[in-house]
């Protein structure tokens, strides 16, 4: 008697887990960048935020985000308008304005990246969001990312087309 209630236990559980596993793994899937199955390191950090805002999409404030990518833009276009001058007159013209727009373009897509980046390493309260305390100590290294990020792209479009792009 015992063997056969311990056998219909075990067949009625045995469903409801792997049910279980299946309702689990889709959700967090999408974190397993590997795809070795595992959440480690980054991944269970992106994961765990995910969880603790409920499973609300990270999204910075529209507002502020926009207002940043085009204060980076302004400052680009002056720090970089001598990678784009290829007449040498100190001023970009349309065609040379049209190069150096397209490369932020690139830029800027890569800073969604960064922002995601960042907010991981620096969000200590695990809101996927960084506050005012936390977005100060990542200031340094949103920096060096982001110079990193304008070099690649720079150096890929001189590179990649001959165009004499970043000279």
């Amino acid at each position: 008697m015992k063997r056969i209630t311990a056998l219909l236990l075990f067949v009625a559980v045995v469903p409801a887990v792997a049910q279980d596993r299946k309702t689990l793994a889709g959700p967090l899937r999408k974190f397993d960048a590997n795809r070795d199955g595992k959440l480690e390191g980054r991944e269970l950090v992106l994961a765990r935020q995910a969880h603790n805002r409920g499973g609300r999409e990270a999204e910075p404030n529209p507002g502020r985000w926009k207002g940043m990518l085009e204060r980076l833009e302004r400052e680009f276009m002056n720090r970089r308008q001598r990678d784009f001058d290829e007449d040498g007159d100190g001023k970009l013209d349309e065609g040379e304005r049209g190069e150096a727009r397209k490369v932020w373009e690139a830029i800027s897509e890569g800073m969604a990246g960064i922002r995601d980046e960042v907010t991981a390493r620096y969000d200590r309260n695990d809101d996927g969001e960084l506050n005012d305390a936390e977005r100060g100590e990542s200031k340094k290294e949103t920096e060096r990312l982001r110079r990193e990020l304008e070099d690649r792209v720079l150096a890929e479009r001189k590179g990649g087309d001959g165009s004499g792009v970043g000279r």
